[in-house]
C-alpha cells in the first residue's frame, strides 16, 4: 500500500447541552494517515474535568469502493 498522505493534529471541541447548564470543552491528538484503499482514524480525547486515564480512544477505518 502507497501511502498518500498522513499528519500529526491536535484539536479543541466545545459544546453546549441542556443537561450541564455550561459549555463543556474537550482536547486531544490524533493521528491521520491515507492510502490508496483506506483512510485510517486514531484519535485521543480528554473532557475539561478528566484525569488523562479517563480519555477515550477512536480508531477509524474507512475503505475506499
Amino acid at each position: 500500500r502507497r501511502v498518500l498522505f498522513r499528519s500529526i493534529f491536535s484539536f479543541i471541541d466545545s459544546g453546549i447541552a441542556p443537561v450541564f447548564g455550561k459549555t463543556k470543552i474537550g482536547y486531544g491528538f490524533g493521528y491521520r494517515q491515507i492510502t490508496e484503499n483506506a483512510v485510517i482514524s486514531i484519535m485521543y480525547g480528554i473532557g475539561e474535568n478528566d484525569r488523562l486515564t479517563q480519555g477515550k480512544l477512536h480508531v477509524t477505518i474507512t475503505t475506499k469502493i
